[in-house]
């Protein structure tokens, strides 16, 4: 009987172990831009997936280094260049900070050596988000953490949010699936 249950916990474990390990360097985010202060209605939303053991924090990555594994950008309220558009429409996404951001928050607003990570002032930034569009119509980097609409012709949106997704992590889904074993074994009185 020991022998049974010391094999189901070492069997968890190792699911622990190699769920976590498997997937600890992908990490994905939520994007948000807003026209707002530049007095329009336009807004766009993202997700985007990087890899950690590749991205460089602090440090510049541009898309051929092959930090992105996936992304997407919605863009909707604009006067032109409404749509969604891919990592495949983009000569370039590249992500840059000049002081190592903790990946697991809120990035913008992080402190940097000058301004907090998304602000787009003149010479004051120590970083940047943005993207430089080969499609006709998909959004195009246009300065610091702004991107404008319909290929640079639309309207300007500055990035707002740049957070952890909403999901739950590999480790927490192997610990609830641990735990339902032991449920399950509780229930059969093996324990």
């Amino acid at each position: 009987m020991k022998t049974r249950i010391k094999a189901v916990l070492a069997a968890g474990l190792l699911m622990v172990l190699g769920t976590t390990t498997a997937n600890a360097a992908l990490l994905s985010f939520d994007l948000n831009w807003s026209g707002e202060s530049f007095g329009n209605n336009a807004v766009a939303v993202g997700t985007i997936t990087l890899d950690d053991s590749i991205l460089v924090n602090p440090g510049f990555n541009g898309l051929f280094s092959g930090y992105i594994t996936s992304f997407s950008i919605t863009v909707s309220g604009a006067t032109s260049g409404n749509g969604t558009w891919t990592e495949s429409n983009f000569d370039d996404i590249f992500w840059y900070t000049d002081t190592a951001l903790d990946l697991t928050q809120e990035l913008v607003g992080q402190p940097t050596s000058m301004d907090p990570w998304g602000t787009s002032l003149p010479g004051d930034t120590g970083g940047d988000f943005n993207m430089f569009a080969n499609t006709i119509g998909a959004p195009m980097g246009t300065y610091y953490f702004q991107i404008t609409t319909d290929f640079g012709a639309g309207d300007d949106l500055l990035l707002t949010s740049f957070r952890p997704a909403d999901v739950p992590e590999p480790t927490t889904l192997a610990l609830l699936g641990l735990g339902l074993v032991g449920v399950g074994l509780r229930r059969r009185k093996i324990f």
